[in-house]
């Protein structure tokens, strides 16, 4: 409950910030409603503690721009080091947030302080980690072992992510390499899956890139709802497909609005009041975040922290829509040609994307029965 509520208030007051207190409330009364949103403010996961870590962080960076102070700078190094330790791809946004805010203000006293309260915090739990594991831990073991394990030669290219929806029979090579590394010292481990991926991703280049852009794709999905914890309720396997089937389409009311909204925004962003650094502030944070996934392992649910700052554009124009005609609004890509086109590619890229995901779903469902994909993409 308390990060669910630090969470709202961080998200009303970034889209508040940017737009204003309507734009705020609209945001936060959608992300109490969206069944996504529900269903985690609940389950023990990382979501909820990422997505509160990324709005605050991006709400601090406009903030420590427009009003730089010590304070903001150390609360901003707060929210990036513990954002680091709850979802370690997001390392890099500790180095990135403190040299953007440099950037912006010219200010080494305040870039810096972010950053050392950051580093504190991390090299803290390193410290410990060390103790606990008599080794040097980045963080945790996961992230060589994802980054081998989708970027290896027996792989499917199509396998986005250990848990994928589509079924394949893993290859006796893999099991066999993964008991070999298996067998040796943890201190080896780590170094061996990163080689490993390594030594493939430089031989077969054209590969990863086409892994990648699965991955990226993957990751702009949405997630497929089991009706989770509401089944337990019903028993028949009927009831559990159709309420899952129900529940997932409320979520598709909420997650394309807020996609199709924030590209419109993005593409219209001269007729708004809002300032440019803070629209690179939601984009960036969101591309920094999500880009280790790219490159490693990547699914519908792993979008659930970035997509509350794709709701803050998108509640952004939809508070323009209210006080002007939305003919004004639109005006930059009614004048041009070029961002037009642009727009209506973007838009199109993103619909291709959610079409073939349900024409895979829909196939595993004829598949498997009537139960639904219980593994993300």
């Amino acid at each position: 409950m308390p990060v669910y509520v630090g969470f709202s208030f961080a998200l009303y007051a970034l889209a508040s910030e940017i737009s204003s207190r309507r734009a705020g409330n609209l945001a936060v009364l959608a992300f109490a409603l969206y069944p996504s949103y529900i269903r985690n403010a609940f389950n023990p996961s990382t979501e909820y503690p990422a997505a509160a870590c990324l709005v605050a962080v991006v709400y601090l960076s406009i903030l420590a721009i427009r009003r730089p102070s010590y304070a903001l700078s150390a609360a901003l190094g707060l929210f990036l080091g513990a954002l680091a330790l709850v979802r370690p791809n997001s390392l890099g946004l500790a180095i990135v947030a403190p040299a953007y805010l440099f950037f912006r203000t010219r200010r080494p006293g305040s870039a810096a302080v972010s950053l050392l309260v950051s580093a504190l915090l991390i090299s803290a739990w390193l410290w410990k980690a060390h103790n606990l594991a008599g080794r040097f831990v980045m963080i945790n073991d996961s992230n060589a072992q994802n980054f081998f394990f989708s970027n290896n030669p027996y792989t499917p290219l199509y396998n986005t992510c250990p848990n994928n929806p589509v079924e394949w029979e893993v290859p006796p090579q893999l099991t066999e390499m993964e008991q070999a590394i298996a067998n040796r010292p943890p201190c080896l481990q780590q170094t061996m899956y990163r080689q490993i991926a390594l030594g493939h991703i430089l031989s077969r280049p054209d590969l990863f890139l086409l892994r990648t852009f699965n991955r990226f794709r993957a990751y702009f999905c949405f997630p497929i709802h089991r009706g989770d914890p509401l089944v337990r309720y019903f028993h028949a396997a009927a009831w559990h497909r159709w309420l899952g089937i129900g529940i997932t389409i409320v979520e598709l009311c909420f997650y394309w609005p807020i996609m199709i909204l924030a590209i419109i925004f993005c593409f219209n962003l001269r007729s708004f009041g809002t300032e440019t650094h803070s629209v690179v502030a939601v984009m960036g944070v969101a591309a920094i975040y999500a880009f280790p996934c790219w490159l490693t392992c990547s699914q519908p649910r792993y979008n659930f922290p970035v997509v509350p700052l794709f709701a803050v554009l998108a509640f952004a124009l939809l508070d323009s829509w209210l006080d002007r005609p939305w003919s004004e609004v639109l005006e930059p890509i009614m004048s041009s040609d070029g961002r037009r086109r642009a727009m209506l590619l973007t838009l199109a890229f993103f619909l291709y994307i959610q079409i073939e995901w349900i024409a895979i779903v829909t196939s595993e469902l004829r598949l498997r029965g009537p139960s639904l994909p219980s593994r993300g993409w």
